[in-house]
């Protein structure tokens, strides 16, 4: 049987981040009627991948953690009741510190959750303050702590460097308490700017300087160099785990496996075909409950299979086999072989029996990389 990862997109947010550009809304008086139309989006799509089981659900945001434990066991009562949900391997509720409690990290156990990822980002309030996020270090060093109490051993936390108002020795210290708190996975990601978030506003009005790529690349450097030492394995670009405690569900996704999207702006990807929902929360439900049209697709073209397994596995430690691209146009692979040698030359790769794998040096450019080894 094929092997499906579920994920469900919790779309609101008790405040915008500087840096977001998810979707998610502030205003929370859809709730009711959304909540409603995912039950329906989920129940309308469980014959969708034939022959298929269940091996990860995923709560992701927007922020998750704004759900009751009623809620939360209600979306996965439904899941267990209308998918083969006999062998999953993981349940992951994204979550932000502020909202984690004993009674609610015991009630979300209970519920089904057996993973938490927890929106840290930084242990300094000035940092929090400035992305304007909705907790303070003292509540994500408590919601820690609280989870492992609880019962929670398999646990997650996001940090983002490349903050303006971060320093070296700031940014060592936040990775310094993550390990010092004993957590097994850590996801870091670099602070980028997007269009439409208030980062992006704040730049192009000149109320702040563009970010310093020297900065974030330092600092990318000290986390791997720091996780290394430490124990951790980079088994992606942007996570780190120790032994046993890789993230299944975006394993899963990096791997090519098919999953299923439930939401507003949620993704699908099963066989050749990706599609996607309606990102505005009303025309979701609005559409979901009327059953109108709430989503657009596209079939992806050989090229553009070959050219997402190239970014994909280039990020993974595992690295890029190009034996597995034989069933695709041999000049394609010609070329991209060629291109990878340079880079291998330069010292920003490696190659073992046509596996290519990221240096150190190679992590700081791979997207550079994955684009110029892409079928034109």
């Amino acid at each position: 049987m094929k092997e499906i990862g579920l994920y469900l997109h919790i779309p609101y947010c008790k405040r915008k981040c500087t840096y977001c550009n998810f979707h998610f809304s502030t205003q929370f008086s859809t709730r009711p009627e959304l909540l409603k139309a995912l039950h329906k989006e989920i129940v309308s799509r469980s014959g969708e991948v034939q022959d298929s089981r269940v091996s990860t659900i995923y709560f992701g945001g927007g922020t998750p953690s704004v759900l009751s434990p009623a809620e939360i066991k209600e979306l996965l009562h439904l899941i267990y009741t209308h998918y083969d949900c006999l062998s999953v391997k993981e349940t992951t509720l994204e979550a932000n510190p502020d909202d984690l409690n004993p009674y609610y990290l015991d009630q979300l156990l209970i519920a089904g959750i057996d993973r938490l990822s927890i929106g840290v980002q930084s242990f300094y309030d000035h940092h929090l303050e400035w992305m304007n996020r909705s907790h303070n270090a003292t509540q994500s060093l408590n919601a820690i702590q609280q989870a492992k109490i609880a019962g929670f051993t398999n646990l997650s936390a996001d940090l983002i460097f490349g903050i303006p108002l971060c320093t070296d020795e700031e940014w060592l210290q936040n990775l310094g308490l993550m390990k010092a708190n004993e957590l097994p996975h850590l996801s870091c990601y670099a602070l980028t700017v997007e269009e439409k978030t208030n980062l992006h506003h704040l730049i192009t009005k000149n109320k702040m300087p563009p970010l310093a790529d020297e900065h974030t690349i330092r600092q990318m450097s000290l986390m791997h160099d720091f996780m290394k030492a430490n124990g951790y394995e980079a088994y992606e670009i942007s996570n780190f785990s120790q032994a046993g405690h890789r993230a299944i569900h975006n394993s899963n996704y990096w791997n090519g496996l098919p999953y299923l999207g439930f939401g507003p702006s949620a993704h699908s990807y099963i066989g050749n075909t990706r599609r996607w929902n309606i990102a505005n929360n009303h025309l979701y439900l609005q559409n979901v409950l009327q059953e109108q049209v709430y989503y657009d697709s596209e079939n992806l073209s050989e090229k553009d299979q070959y050219n997402e397994f190239i970014m994909l596995q280039l990020r993974r430690i595992e690295g890029l086999d190009l034996s597995k691209l034989k069933s695709f146009n041999p000049s394609w692979k010609i070329n991209t072989q060629k291109t990878l040698s340079t880079y291998v030359d330069s010292g920003h790769l490696l190659c073992t029996n046509e596996i290519y794998t990221l240096t150190k040096e190679g992590i700081y450019i791979c997207d550079k990389i994955s684009s110029d080894a892409f079928a034109e």
